[in-house]
């Protein structure tokens, strides 16, 4: 198999070479779930809305790998784990850099804020919902890249692409917190750090790690009122 030089080769993608076999019905399945999962989160329960938020993408994908919790979990190794808090700190220069250059363009930069931050109720929101987030970047991955390899049959050029489409698509579910144009190139093109970790392992945990503890340090930082 067609290796990048960066990836662990001791365990590759599901579905995109039918391992196991992802049928037309399990993709629209698939994406429809992420669909779903929007309904319980944005009716704001705390902690059950976040919890069905990763619950509801999680069942259906773990029931198309028959239910091979290995396909998409493994326990992080050190090396992971390190390389998980080093792209925390990447994204962070990354968004930072460019929303000076949105700021300096005069485009229209984030309009969330954190009026009233529980720094307890956001950390195990974020553990729920981060995972959703994560699953919801790996099904989209994982749908794109099937499709693209069954046409091509060029690895490597299929996972680009479905990484493309993926991190578009992700940026434009954020544009209820910034313009079209921030969202995609920040929370969209910037969550290609995250993507790439679960490239190179194959776990959606060392990807899970490196969300969550960016984002938790943004809530932290705004608890702290740095910004």
């Amino acid at each position: 198999m067609d290796f990048f030089k960066f990836e662990d080769e001791c365990a590759d993608f599901p579905f995109y070479n039918d391992n196991p076999k992802l049928s037309l019905l399990g993709g629209f399945i698939l994406i429809f779930s992420i669909f779903l999962a929007f309904i319980p989160y944005y009716l704001n329960i705390p902690y059950i809305g976040p919890f069905l938020f990763a619950l509801i993408m999680l069942v259906p994908l773990l029931y198309f790998l028959n239910w091979d919790f290995n396909a998409l979990f493994r326990k992080p190794s050190l090396k992971d784990i390190g390389l998980a808090i080093l792209v925390v700190f990447v994204y962070v220069f990354y968004s930072t850099i460019m929303g000076y250059i949105f700021q300096f363009m005069g485009l229209d930069g984030f309009s969330e804020s954190y009026p009233a931050i529980n720094l307890f109720n956001d950390f195990v929101t974020l553990l729920f919902s981060m995972m959703g987030e994560e699953l919801i970047k790996i099904i989209l991955l994982l749908i794109f890249l099937t499709l693209l390899f069954k046409f091509s049959k060029n690895r490597k050029l299929s996972i680009i692409f479905s990484m493309f489409f993926t991190l578009v698509i992700f940026g434009l579910l954020h544009v209820f917190s910034s313009s079209v144009i921030v969202a995609v190139v920040i929370q969209g093109f910037g969550s290609v750090f995250h993507l790439l970790l679960y490239i190179k392992t194959k776990n959606v945990f060392v990807s899970y790690i490196s969300h969550f503890l960016t984002d938790f340090s943004i809530t932290f930082l705004a608890y702290l009122n740095f910004f």
